[in-house]
């Protein structure tokens, strides 16, 4: 969240982990994650911020907190509670939070803490490969193909009944997730 490019999503060549990389896109910088943390400390925040916050951050980092260890196996619904679909939760609660942060600040402070924020997001990602990249440089999913292979997609609908429509579910073992995506 503090550092742009600490993964390498912003460079497709580059990036090597086998997540979507733009579930790690999550850079919001020091001034806003400053302004996040003063709103979750100030008494006139919602308790439903604080409350978010707590949540989606639990959720979002998943099985690498040991409440997720612990709680996770007594809830009833486990398949569908997915810790990447957690983080447009977690990044909007964030933002909340930031400008609860902000609105106790004097207005000149505040106007000119959200300049300089978008500042820093606008030079942080503009023509980054996630945002301007070269379609060469991403896999690609269309109608017609999975990341350039008409065998897959051919292979998939042979194998679901020639639905056009992909299955709500499909597992894969050390291979592409990008079905997430598509």
């Amino acid at each position: 969240m503090v550092w742009p490019n600490s993964y390498h999503v912003f460079d497709a060549t580059a990036y090597k982990l086998p997540w979507n990389r733009s579930y790690l896109h999550l850079y919001c910088g020091l001034l806003p994650l400053g302004a996040a943390l003063l709103g979750l400390v100030r008494r006139r925040t919602p308790g439903w911020v604080r409350v978010g916050a707590a949540v989606f951050t639990v959720w979002m980092l998943g099985e690498t907190t040991p409440v997720w260890r612990w709680g996770f196996p007594a809830l009833p619904a486990r398949g569908l509670i997915i810790p990447e679909l957690a983080t447009m939760a977690f990044v909007l609660t964030v933002a909340v939070a930031a400008v609860c942060g902000i609105r106790g600040l004097p207005d000149r402070i505040a106007w000119a803490a959200v300049a300089i924020a978008w500042a820093d997001l606008t030079l942080a990602v503009s023509g980054t490969s996630l945002h301007a990249g070269r379609r060469a440089d991403t896999p690609i999913v269309t109608p017609s193909s999975f990341e350039g292979s008409t065998e897959t997609l051919r292979k998939l609908r042979e194998l679901t009944g020639g639905s056009v429509t992909p299955p709500w579910r499909i597992d894969v073992l050390n291979d592409s997730t990008n079905w997430a995506a598509s």
